[in-house]
């Protein structure tokens, strides 16, 4: 075989080998074991709520912060401090689940209010998460976003 012609093989070896992504690094998928540990979260949360006495729903502000605590299997402890503009100040703890999806995205669901999830995107290989309430169902429940750092 002549060097021109081993130069061509190789080319076309390699374009046909680069279209069908062999010898590329293989995709990172993810699983619920992606998340583990504890996370400390901030985000912004638009709400309607009743004010004392009323019986009309206004828009409410709030500002949350807390933690998130992942086991690595699915299950979640979520403890906040929301300070809201109408309703104040509210401290809560709730078990939550998880599900990771391949891509690094993941849902989080309350058992208790389906199905409302929170949707969610692993960053830096779990450094860092990015949260994204606008896949809530319910009109009246909150609408946010935030982000959340490995502690």
């Amino acid at each position: 075989m002549t060097n021109a012609k081993l130069k061509s093989v190789l080319l076309a070896g390699g374009i046909v080998a680069g279209t069908l992504g062999l010898g590329a690094p293989a995709f990172a998928a993810c699983d619920n074991r992606d998340l583990r540990g504890e996370y400390l979260f901030t985000l912004v949360d638009a709400r309607f709520e009743y004010p004392p006495g009323s019986t009309m729903l206004v828009l409410d502000f709030c500002d949350q912060q807390g933690t998130a605590v992942f086991d690595s299997a699915g299950g979640m402890t979520v403890t906040t401090t929301r300070r809201c503009g109408i309703t104040g100040t509210v401290t809560e703890s709730n078990a939550l689940t998880y599900t990771v999806n391949p891509d690094c995205s993941f849902t989080v669901q309350d058992p208790r209010d389906p199905p409302d999830p929170v949707h969610g995107q692993i960053v830096d290989h779990g450094r860092m998460l990015l949260l994204d309430g606008t896949t809530r169902t319910d009109a009246n429940k909150r609408l946010f976003h935030g982000v959340a750092a490995k502690r």
